[in-house]
């Protein structure tokens, strides 16, 4: 079983790496990220601005 990393600040979820990208590859074919690469889109989600924090 994968061990969560991120905490949604928002609904409190814990995510792992692998819903992650999941999520970023979904994002990433409706054009609703402007994230390049799945690592931008960890650093986008995590920074001060994002909705998640790194547990």
């Amino acid at each position: 079983m994968e061990k969560a990393i991120i905490r949604d600040r928002e609904t409190g979820e814990e995510l792992t790496l692998t819903a992650l990208r999941e999520e970023y590859e979904t994002l990433k074919k409706a054009g609703e990220t402007e994230a390049g690469s799945f690592e931008d889109y960890l650093e986008n989600i995590t920074d001060g601005n994002g909705t998640c924090d790194w547990i």
